[in-house]
């Protein structure tokens, strides 16, 4: 697809229908196991008190707006500013059909949000998440917002599912070019992921990890790549791209993406392992065929086991953009042996 078959138009009661359907179908595939019926709440909370009035309450005369993302006269994205401040605007329900994620849309619509935000004459963009929208956590800290701040939501209301899911503040000046950037990492327990992944087959721990149900490994939120699918030897990460990933020449380090495909790979064999066994890397190849940069977009780490023995297992790795070109190629080897419980 190309750029131009995607356009950014300002709301219209023509669009209410779909932004509708988008906000449900989003919010709802977010949902941990334990919190449907809050997200079910939260939904038609939402939805009464916000998003079926989206021209009174994202007002322009009020110094805000809502804009929607089309593809073939179809809303496949969309995304709000709120009024916070005479300098601040919030960044609200941004969000972007499934099937067209990884094609640095999301990017595109945000540089849109800045530029509307500053032509509105703010000069600070803020905005909040839970913390479990991974995804949408790694996506701001690449495109330069600071978090500022965090609280666990009690209780909700049409902007918080509440819960006790913890929301994560951030904010970003517009207009500004500082020399100096800088991310915060923050992660969990890693021991008690540990724990878990000793109870479970391997696949089995691998899906709840990806349901939100256990948290992300550390290394995850470090080199900034998430879950997204898992099959019977098969496994999907995607590597989101940014500066802090840069090696002298300006583009992304080869050891972060060896890490991707290392995980990738070996995420493959732990879907084959029954509970109790794990995995090591006694072997990886690389082949870097195409240089990867914030220009590259969403990257796709594919991992598929092609050899699973007793003591032994192999896999195969491959990294692709959007389009399909495939910028590195991985082979593994790895021991499997009886986990014993975390130190």
């Amino acid at each position: 697809m190309k750029a131009e078959d995607f356009q950014i138009a300002l709301f219209e009661q023509s669009h209410a229908e779909a932004v509708r359907n988008l906000f449900t179908e989003v919010n709802f595939e977010l949902a941990p196991t334990g919190l449907k019926k809050a997200f079910g709440i939260y939904v038609r909370r939402a939805l009464d008190e916000e998003i079926n009035r989206i021209s009174e309450y994202f007002d322009p005369r009020s110094g805000s707006g809502f804009w929607v993302m089309m593809h073939a006269d179809r809303v496949i994205g969309m995304f709000g500013l709120e009024r916070k401040s005479a300098d601040s605007v919030e960044l609200r329900r941004m969000y972007l059909e499934r099937s067209f994620r990884g094609q640095g849309l999301a990017d595109r619509m945000l540089a849109k949000a800045e530029a509307e935000a500053l032509r509105l004459g703010y000069g600070r963009l803020v905005l909040a998440t839970a913390e479990i929208q991974t995804a949408a956590v790694a996506f701001y800290r690449r495109t330069g917002f600071r978090e500022v701040g965090s609280a666990i939501a009690a209780i909700g209301d049409h902007k918080s599912v509440g819960g006790g899911l913890t929301r994560l503040y951030f904010e970003k000046e517009l207009g500004a070019s500082p020399a100096v950037r800088e991310r915060l990492v923050r992660w969990e327990d890693p021991i008690a992921l540990a724990v878990a992944a000793r109870t479970m087959s391997g696949r089995d721990f691998l899906e709840t990890v990806l349901r939100g149900d256990l948290p992300l490994p550390p290394i995850c939120n470090l080199v900034d790549f998430s879950f997204e699918e898992f099959g019977d030897g098969r496994a999907v990460m995607a590597l989101r791209p940014y500066e802090a990933q840069y090696n002298p020449i300006g583009s992304v380090h080869g050891g972060v993406i060896a890490t991707v495909l290392d995980s990738v790979m070996g995420c493959a064999v732990h879907t084959k392992l029954p509970a109790g066994r794990g995995y090591t890397t006694l072997e990886i190849k690389v082949n870097y065929l195409r240089a990867v940069s914030l220009e590259s977009g969403s990257m796709r780490a594919i991992g598929k086991v092609v050899h699973a023995g007793r003591q032994t297992a192999m896999a195969e790795g491959t990294l692709v953009d959007a389009s399909g070109k495939i910028h590195a190629q991985a082979s593994t080897t790895c021991l499997l042996y009886p986990l014993q419980p975390p130190s």
